[in-house]
This record gives structure tokens, sequence and C-alpha cells, in this order.
């Protein structure tokens, strides 16, 4: 079998949302399917990685399309979101206000989108070519007019579609779509033989949205690779190890937490963070004046992982009222070995991973709350008592079983065409 991945992120860019589909090729090769990818150029993104190239199976090919960056517009696409939030009601005005001073802020406000869309032509145009000689086209998230990018291509091959959201689209919480979106998603859904999502309250959600389509919706989570990790150990430090790997954003921070340690004062907890955190975040670590909490910043995620190979506890922030989650970094902290502490309260289907791997739920959504968990902790850190995963049930997670399932749906689609072909042919002849 031979599969095309459409995936606008690849490595060496490095962030989360990369490491689904470069799992998806290691573990289609593995099992001796061929994968031809179909991304962006590295230019578009602005953290790359020599250590997840290396990671690239040999004999891989690796189509890239010239992107304009999307983070280009970050920061008025952040504002436009706060002022519609803050004006229900006044969603068109609102809108357009954000339009306007786009283009007033960025004289090249219009180039860039014909830019944009003439990288989506350039998509397809070259997707059409790879795709004729492949037997299935697998779509993954974000953006996500990659998927339309994978219908488009699908659809001119006459290839079966996989759709694979690594996010939910019309029905997400933290992106406003818009009625075409929705119109478009629904299409791609009719089209498509089969769409992955990463959890199972993810596929619950697209079973309500897509009723007619539920049978096509299968969950195959994220999981890891154990050779995209370094060696773990516990923390050889006397004091509690607190580690945060990742990017806040749609409402997630870890202000209660700094505020439960300048609560606590103690200088027997240590906290390292790397990522993107806000001006906020960054203000109250600094006002504990305590050489024990470190703000590294963004860095390549290789750096990032060394450094939560050492800790005791990896931290997990939440978005207000997302019950859909499941971050990478979750993943990250079993593959590693390491127990988990939430900074919010743990969806289900966060509650079904820790119950799997026999963790404790620790969550605290307030200082106060915290508090209370930091000082039983440090007395566990004391005992040597700090939960981590049980190892052998964290194996169902790992790359290996994932892809099975993956290659299982795969083939499915192939046989499901293959007999809707034959179905269509005895249709014509018995018409004739």
């Amino acid at each position: 079998m031979k599969v095309l991945l459409v995936s606008h992120g690849f490595p060496p860019m490095a962030n989360s949302g990369m490491l689904r589909p470069l799992r998806f090729v290691r573990g289609l090769i593995a099992a001796g399917h061929e994968v031809v990818v179909l991304a962006a150029e590295e230019a578009y993104f602005p953290l790359l990685s020599d250590e997840l190239i290396k990671l690239i199976p040999s004999g891989v090919k690796v189509e890239r399309v010239e992107t304009p960056s999307r983070y280009h517009f970050s920061l008025i696409q952040r504002f436009q979101r706060k002022l519609k939030s803050h004006l229900p009601l006044y969603d068109r005005v609102a809108t357009g206000f954000a339009i306007l001073m786009r283009m007033l802020l960025k004289a090249d406000y219009p180039g860039l989108t014909l830019k944009m869309n003439r990288a989506i032509q350039q998509f397809v145009s070259r997707g059409r070519e790879l795709a004729q000689d492949c037997d299935v086209v697998l779509a993954t998230t974000q953006p996500f007019w990659i998927l339309s990018v994978g219908g488009s291509v699908a659809a001119a091959c006459q290839k079966p579609l996989v759709l694979d959201y690594q996010d939910l689209w019309t029905k997400n919480p933290v992106y406003v779509a818009k009625r075409r979106e929705r119109a478009r998603e629904r299409a791609l859904m009719r089209q498509a033989v089969a769409a992955l999502t990463v959890s199972r309250g993810c596929s619950a959600i697209m079973a309500e949205v897509f009723p007619e389509q539920k049978e096509k919706i299968h969950t195959l989570l994220n999981g890891f690779d154990y050779e995209m990790y370094p060696s773990s150990a516990p923390s050889s430090s006397s004091k509690l190890a607190l580690a945060y790997v990742g990017n806040n954003y749609g409402g997630r921070t870890l202000v209660p937490l700094v505020k439960a340690l300048s609560l606590l004062r103690s200088e027997a907890i240590s906290l390292d963070v790397w990522g993107s955190i806000s001006a906020e975040e960054q203000e109250q670590m600094q006002t504990l004046e305590n050489d024990s909490i470190c703000y590294h910043g963004v860095v390549a995620r290789e750096v990032a992982l060394e450094g939560l190979s050492h800790c005791d506890l990896a931290l997990v922030t939440q978005i207000p009222g997302d019950e859909m989650s499941l971050p990478q970094k979750m993943y990250d902290a079993i593959a590693l070995n390491k127990g988990l502490l939430f900074i919010g309260k743990p969806n289900e289907n966060q509650r079904d991973v820790l119950r799997s791997v026999e963790l404790p739920v620790l969550a605290g959504e307030t200082a106060k709350e915290l508090v209370a968990l930091l000082k039983g902790l440090l007395t566990d850190k004391q005992r040597g008592a700090i939960p981590a995963p049980d190892k052998e049930k964290a194996a169902c997670y790992e790359t290996t079983a994932q892809t099975q399932k993956l290659v299982n749906i795969l083939r499915g689609c192939l046989v499901g065409q293959q007999r809707d072909i034959k179905n269509a042919r005895e249709n014509e002849k018995s018409i004739a």
C-alpha cells in the first residue's frame, strides 16, 4: 500500500503537531508500506530541529511547497478573537474592524492573501501529481484548510480520502469557524472514507455533529515513540522538581502555580519552564526571587525533553471549558515515566489516560488547592514515593500499537473502494 500524507507541518519543523504525521510515517514504513509526504517549506516555521530529521525513515520522499508564515498575523488574530469575545452580538462588525486593522498595520495584507491562495493551489497541483500512483490520501491538520487540499487531491485522482483531526475544526472551543467552513467540513466528511480523531471525546462530538457519518469516525490516540525521547531517570535533586514544556494559549496559564509557590516560599521546590508563556506569567515568576525557578524560553524540542527527563512531575495547563484535549505533553510525561500535575481540572479523556497507566489525579485550579497538593508531594518526595505511570500498561500508547490500527483503517478504505467500484460496474451492466 502506498500512502500520500498531506501535512502542512513536517520535520524539521518542531512542535507537538509535527509528531503525529512523523509517527504515521515511521509506523507505516515499519509495517512495510510506502509513504510520500507533501508538506510546507521549512522556512514557514520559526523553530526547526535537526534531531527530528534523523527520525524520518530513509527512502521517504518529502515534497515541499512554499507557504507564507501563518504566524504573520498572530497578534492581530488574537486581538480579533478578544474583540469577538466581548462583542458576541456584533460578530460581523468585530470581524470587519479586525480586517481593517490588519490592512492598516500590515500594508502587504492583500498580497499575503494572494500568496496563501497561490500556496494552496500549489499544494493541490503537486498533490495531484503525487497521488497518481498512490492508493490512499491521508490529510492531517493543522491548519484546517489542509483537509480541503487533501479532499481536492483525492477527488481529482479518484483516491479514497482519510481525514485526520489533531483538533476539532468547526466545533473547536477556541476557534471561531465561519459558515462556509462548516459547509466545507460537511462536504469533506461525506467524501471521506474514514475520519480519525485523537480522543474518544472528540470522536463522540464528531458523531453528534455528523450522525450520518459516525461509522467512518475512528479514535487513533497520539501516543509516543520511545525513540523520540532521551533516557529518563528520577530527579537526583533533594528538591521536588516540577517541569513545564509547552505553549500557553487559549486561557492556559501557570499563574495559579506561581502564586502557590509564592505562598509556600519553599526552597525545596524547583520549577523549570520551556516554551511560550505570557508576560504576566514571566512577571509572576520573577517576583519569587528564587534561584530554583527558571524560565528557559522557546527552545528545540529535544532540549526541553532533556530537561523534562530529570524532573519529578510534569505539569499540564488546561484550557478553561475544554472537555476534549489530550495534549502531547501528557504522552511525553508517560514516555519519560513521569507523574503529572494538572493546573486546572482534567477532562474525562485525560482521566481515562491516567487510569489506564495507574496514575493518581493530581490537580488544582486555585493557588490554595495547589499549595495543599505541593505540601503532600514534598512529603512524598522525602519518602521516595512520587507517583509514576505503570510502564507495562503505558505500552498501549506506543506507536507500534497505534500504527496497526491505522494500517487496518487504511486497508479497510481500499477494500471499501474496490467494493464500491465493483458494485458501480455491476449497476452499469444491469442498466445496459
